[in-house]
């Protein structure tokens, strides 16, 4: 969420499969488009990766990426691998 003097909002959002056959740790992200470039993807997925290693899952986001998703996780993978 974000807060102004109108109240909170909401920025975007993620869903998480909890048993996944194939490992994703991530289903679906989403900024709203008013609130992308702002680092709101980033803290999204990185929060997921976080959630993974509490759980001792390896974890990847879920196949195929949208050209905006494949450019998001590959800024995360070379700032963590970096």
């Amino acid at each position: 969420c974000e807060c102004d003097d109108q109240g909170c909002h909401v920025v975007g959002y993620f869903s998480k499969e909890k048993e996944s056959e194939n490992d994703y740790n991530l289903a679906c992200i989403l900024t709203l488009p008013q609130h992308q470039r702002k680092g709101y993807g980033k803290f999204i997925i990185s929060f997921s990766y976080e959630l993974s290693k509490i759980e001792k899952k390896a974890g990847t986001p879920e196949r195929p990426l949208s050209d905006l998703g494949r450019v998001s996780y590959e800024s995360h993978w070379a700032r963590e691998l970096l």
